[in-house]
C-alpha cells in the first residue's frame, strides 16, 4: 500500500497515512511545496520512504533509512521532484537515483556533503 504523509505551515495542516491517487499526490505536492519548510513524503508498505522537503532555493528529496539515518539525498526541481512521484506510483518502487549522495543526516548535511566534493 502507497500512503502519504504532509505538512503544510501555511495552513497548519499535517496528515500521515493517509492514502491517495497518484494524481492527488501530484497535485498536492504542487499546492505545498510553494512556501519553504513543507514537506511530503510517500512510503511503500510502511517500509520504504521518499521524503521531499521545501527549502528557500530547492527541494531536498531525500530516502530515509530508519533507524540509522544515513540517507540518500539530492536537490531536484518541481518538475523532477513530480516525475519522481510519478515514478513511484506507476512501479511501486522507490529507487536511489545516480545523483544522490550518502548522507550522516545526524552528523552533516547534504550541503556538507556536496562541498566535501
Amino acid at each position: 500500500m502507497i500512503t502519504i504523509f504532509y505538512t503544510n505551515y501555511l495552513n497548519s495542516e499535517s496528515v500521515e497515512d493517509v492514502v491517495v491517487s497518484k494524481e492527488e499526490c501530484l497535485t498536492l505536492f504542487s499546492k505545498i511545496m510553494n512556501w519553504p519548510d513543507n514537506f511530503l513524503g510517500i512510503t511503500i508498505n510502511q517500509e520504504k520512504t521518499i521524503q521531499f522537503y521545501r527549502e528557500i532555493d530547492n527541494i531536498l528529496v531525500d530516502l530515509i533509512n530508519l533507524p540509522e539515518l544515513i540517507n540518500h539525498q539530492m536537490y531536484a526541481n518541481k518538475k523532477e521532484c513530480m516525475d519522481m512521484i510519478a515514478e513511484v506510483f506507476d512501479t511501486y518502487s522507490i529507487k536511489t537515483y545516480p545523483q544522490m549522495k550518502l548522507v550522516d543526516t545526524m552528523k552533516e548535511s547534504l550541503d556538507d556533503v556536496i562541498n566535501k566534493g
